[in-house]
């Protein structure tokens, strides 16, 4: 690689200008459009808000790679970016050995050794807070990514599919006698709505139930539980408020106990007019086998899709080796769009492959 050509610059949101800003932007939509063909990218307005709402919790590292251009007139060719690398820490109580990060390169840059140039960022940052691995993820629409992946030495933990269900080929009349199957055990359980926010009384009622999610499999990976704080939860929201998500959680109360036994969750940003986005769904285990998970998704989905008349599909996505999930999934008529992988990188690992 002939670094002459380039310069690394950060990228802090805090002290950018608007020209670095938007060719940040620019980046990463071309990224987008390959990831998923044909799918709307966030306006430019919709990326500064998502740059003001970064998690308190989270702090973030990011370069920028421009190609040096300097007798060009044209600033859309001087200020391009043509790679970036990022990390980001998480100040959470759980896996406090892990740092997320990932390099992404136009694809008429990579083969060039590019992202083997910006890899010792991502070992800077690890090594500054003593976090023992990395854990990044590609997108089989970008196959160069995993082949990268291999050849630095990652370990391949957690396959998982993107689900789309395509809404005019549901099976309604199977939605329905999901939907019925909750007067069976409507002495049982309550069903309960909440739409675009969580009532501040319930919300450390909430973060306990979404624990429940620490069951779904994570494979290979060698990661903890994650525990969603109150304090977390409430940034959330604020964040998809400012972004103008809207989101629906439905959620099953046991009457008895006054326990929450399951919940389930679809998003929707006005940025993807067609495009619904299935989030978690999970019933704690001493609650299965009263078809809850069904009735929960299938009467969100009744919600959700009749508020959103625009939405033409419904994306998830899902570990392939959750069997149960998929299952549901199948019947509901989810079809297979694309795959990804989370990697684990040691960063001995990492720092090995640099020095050769």
């Amino acid at each position: 690689m002939n670094t002459d050509k380039y310069t690394l610059k950060v990228f802090d949101p805090d002290t950018a200008t608007d020209a670095e800003i938007e060719a940040v932007w620019h980046f990463r939509t071309l990224i987008a459009e390959e990831k998923s063909p044909g799918e709307p990218t966030p306006s430019l307005e919709i990326f500064k808000k998502s740059l003001e709402t970064e998690p308190s919790f989270q702090t973030s590292y990011r370069w920028s790679l421009y190609e040096r251009l300097d007798d060009s007139d044209n600033p859309a060719i001087k200020d391009r970016i043509v790679a970036r690398v990022g990390a980001v820490i998480a100040d959470t109580e759980d896996n406090q050995h892990v740092a997320f990060g990932g390099i992404e390169v136009l694809a008429e840059y990579r083969q060039q050794g590019i992202a083997k140039y910006l890899a010792p960022k991502l070992l800077e940052i690890a090594r500054k807070y003593n976090r023992r691995l990395i854990i990044s993820d590609t997108v089989s629409t970008i196959p160069s990514g995993e082949v990268f992946a291999e050849r630095i030495g990652a370990k391949a933990g957690l396959p998982l599919h993107e689900n789309q269900l395509e809404l005019h080929n549901l099976n309604t009349e199977l939605m329905s006698e999901w939907s019925n199957r909750y007067t069976k055990i409507s002495d049982q359980f309550e069903l309960i709505l909440w739409e675009n926010e969580i009532p501040e009384s319930e919300i450390a009622a909430f973060c306990e139930l979404h624990a429940v999610m620490n069951t779904a499999p994570t494979d290979d990976l060698d990661v903890e539980d994650e525990i969603l704080t109150p304090e977390q939860l409430r940034e959330y929201q604020e964040r998809h408020k400012a972004l103008g998500i809207k989101w629906w959680t439905m959620l099953a109360k046991q009457k008895e106990s006054n326990e929450y036994a399951g919940y389930t969750q679809i998003y929707f940003s006005p940025q993807k007019e067609k495009i619904l986005g299935q989030g978690d769904t999970a019933v704690v285990p001493k609650y299965r086998g009263h078809s809850l998970g069904k009735i929960l998704k299938a009467r969100n989905l009744e919600v959700a899709s009749k508020a959103v008349t625009t939405a033409e599909v419904v994306q998830t996505t899902n570990a392939m080796s959750n069997e149960a999930m998929l299952k549901i999934n199948n019947e509901m008529g989810f079809k297979p769009y694309k795959s990804m992988i989370v990697w684990e990188l040691d960063v001995d690992v990492l720092e090995s492959y640099l020095k050769s």
